[in-house]
């Protein structure tokens, strides 16, 4: 009775990787691989890697830090103070990981986008020095997830330091796993 279950499961197995739909690609600076078990049997495979892609391009181009003309891009050039209207995903991913950050109390912080460019990592690769105490100290009074407010009834952000920026990095990417 075990061998035949044995071998109906492995038939099973063998079944479910032949029809198995692999989607690859590059996007946010790394690779993406999807696995879809088709439900039925005439999925396109062409329209269906379009629709992804379309989905990944349009998150980068909300949330990117590396395109200089995404939405989140322009707001972080932005000193303007007052209350600026996010398109839905942007507002969404940021007041989710406003939530975050505070249940993390600040563990988790959008806001750190000046020390991850201190450091040497995100859009503007340069020197992986060590920044002395002094400048993080400098650079930390510009950040803090504290100095964001968000109205949601109207969809809007204000920044209360006209120099905050906001790297989703930390969590844009799994907002595209949902998304998808």
């Amino acid at each position: 009775l075990l061998i035949i279950v044995l071998l109906t499961s492995l038939c099973a197995c063998k079944t479910l990787n032949k029809d198995l739909i692999s989607i690859n690609g590059l996007t946010m600076g790394t690779s993406y691989s999807i696995k879809i078990v088709p439900h039925e049997k005439q999925l396109d495979k062409n329209r269906i890697r379009k629709n992804i892609e379309k989905i990944l391009i349009d998150i980068n181009q909300t949330m990117s830090t590396y395109i200089d003309d995404s939405e989140l891009s322009l707001f972080n050039q932005s000193k303007f103070t007052g209350w600026q209207v996010l398109s839905e995903d942007l507002f969404h991913v940021i007041e989710h990981g406003n939530q975050i950050s505070y249940i993390s109390h600040g563990a988790f912080d959008m806001t750190i986008a000046p020390l991850v460019k201190e450091w040497g990592f995100g859009s503007n690769i340069r020197s992986r020095a060590i920044p002395s105490n002094s400048v993080i100290q400098s650079i930390k009074q510009h950040t803090g997830y504290k100095k964001i407010k968000l109205d949601t009834m109207n969809q809007r952000i204000s920044k209360s330091d006209p120099i905050i920026t906001i790297d989703l990095s930390g969590i844009a990417k799994g907002f595209a796993v949902d998304k998808i």
